[in-house]
């Protein structure tokens, strides 16, 4: 039996609520979707800033955060701050990024640079921090570490503030790693309070009538689905032992690289808001 939960801590009141972001791979949609959820954040009454905070990030220094910035509206840009703690210029895994390039980070620095973010607050607001870690569950932070055990050992109080959500991956053979990554988080002890998939459209099956005329019978895998079933299921048969039946989201997917995500955030912005309120409403 798999178990998690977080320990009881002496925190008076939250005036800060934190949502960690952990992917079943690269190129899940995570930047994406933290900006979907950041423009989510914005629209509830009682969230009056978000900080997107990307802790290790390869590629340039401003990759994701300047994507998540243009993604906003200039009124929505003025809520919101953007951190990047450690970034390398290579587009690689940390580890490798920090051979090449050099500037390494140990874990106790990268954990101490995210705990002091973490714990800087402005008095009289409430914001949203949206930290989104790179690559997938057990990708490698800049020491070499899996990341998902050097989060883990973050400040008890300030873990127990945060959310954990995880994106799944909806292209073929998405449902195996998402589940072995929800296990993986499982293990370490995380409570996941979400799980969000974007469906893959690249995979179309075509069935033919009995005059040989083909009509697509599948627009997309459906690995949201057959992830939350999987997982209730476990639940159900005592596989899992969780403190909270997690709360998923399947949106369609993104349109191609060329097409801007204007269209799709405002056609998915129903389901963010309501996922995002399942979150924050849940203080189990």
């Amino acid at each position: 039996e798999l178990q998690c939960g977080r320990k009881q801590c002496n925190v008076k009141m939250r005036s800060r609520a934190s949502l960690l972001m952990f992917g079943a791979g690269t190129d899940v949609g995570k930047s994406v979707l933290s900006a979907a959820l950041t423009r989510a954040a914005l629209s509830l009454s009682d969230v009056s800033c978000v900080r997107y905070i990307k802790p290790v990030q390869t590629g340039g220094p401003e990759v994701d955060a300047d994507a998540l910035r243009k993604a906003l509206s200039p009124a929505q840009q003025k809520l919101v701050e953007t951190h990047t703690l450690f970034a390398w210029d290579t587009p690689v895994s940390p580890h490798l990024a920090v051979a090449l390039e050099g500037k390494g980070v140990d874990d106790e620095k990268l954990r101490g640079a995210l705990e002091a973010l973490l714990r800087t607050r402005e008095e009289g607001k409430f914001c949203m921090d949206i930290v989104e870690t790179a690559g997938g569950v057990l990708s490698p932070a800049p020491s070499g570490t899996p990341q998902a055990d050097v989060y883990k050992k973050m400040d008890e109080a300030l873990l127990w503030q945060m959310k954990v959500v995880l994106v799944g991956d909806g292209r073929l053979g998405g449902i195996s790693n998402t589940l072995t990554c929800f296990e993986s988080i499982l293990r370490r002890g995380y409570d996941v309070a979400g799980v969000i998939t974007v469906e893959d459209v690249n995979y179309i099956r075509c069935i033919r009538d009995a005059e040989g005329r083909e009509s697509p019978a599948l627009d997309h895998l459906g690995n949201g689905d057959a992830v939350r079933d999987a997982i209730l299921s476990s639940i159900q048969n005592g596989e899992y032992s969780l403190p909270r039946v997690p709360s998923f989201m399947s949106l369609r997917p993104f349109p191609p690289a060329q097409v801007p995500l204007d269209d799709w955030f405002a056609d998915t912005s129903g389901n963010v808001s309501t996922f995002l309120d399942a979150l924050m409403k849940d203080e189990a």
